[in-house]
């Protein structure tokens, strides 16, 4: 009986680890500069994010994923990111 509560215990927190490692790869490595083409300055200002002149300054998950999102919904453009 205990062995088999050891091993449903190791499995459960193996899977758990997956799922933690899983959600986390998902999430954009902070600080950020994005481009969205000759739209950068607009989507940053929407995103509320730093405009720099060239790029936009993002450190906050959720403006990450608003400038992503509105450069492609409004613009037809995938945005460029880098860290």
């Amino acid at each position: 009986m205990a062995i088999t509560n050891k091993s449903f215990f190791l499995f459960f927190v193996v899977m758990a680890m997956f799922v933690v490692v899983s959600q986390s790869a998902d999430a954009a490595k902070l600080p950020a500069w994005c481009s969205c083409n000759d739209k950068t300055q607009t989507v940053c200002n929407l995103a509320a994010s730093k405009w720099d002149g060239g790029s936009c300054g993002i450190n906050d998950q959720g403006n990450y994923i608003r400038f992503t999102q509105l450069c492609h919904r409004y613009y037809k453009i995938n945005a460029h990111c880098w860290n």
